[in-house]
């Protein structure tokens, strides 16, 4: 019994691990304020402005439209997965989608 307790005990540690290997970067979300070629600016849920990296090996997906290949713009609501590099951050990538306007009706179902 001891030993399929320890046995447990290691196979456990040994996924718990990979697990935190797997998401070892962190996350940035919220609005577009700002789009360059090589940065995005985001002003977050707590009203502070993060300027995240983008290079040709960034990914795009967007939420509004999954089979568009296209860019976020100003005003678009962004969850992207970064990794820290010195004191910048890196985007890896961004998914995005066009805010609903509340103003607009909306059509039946």
């Amino acid at each position: 019994m001891f030993k399929l307790a320890a046995i447990l005990i290691v196979i456990l540690t040994v996924f718990a691990v990979s697990q935190v290997k797997a998401h070892e970067g962190q996350h940035v979300m919220g609005t577009v304020t700002t789009i360059s070629a090589s940065q995005l600016e985001v002003k977050t849920p707590k009203g502070e402005t993060v300027s995240v990296q983008v290079t040709n090996k960034t990914r795009y997906h967007s939420k509004s439209n999954p089979t568009a290949n296209g860019l976020p713009r100003v005003g678009d609501r962004v969850v992207m997965d970064v990794i820290k590099e010195g004191s910048s951050l890196r985007a890896t990538e961004v998914e995005f989608a066009t805010p609903v306007d509340a103003s607009k009706p909306t059509k039946p179902h």
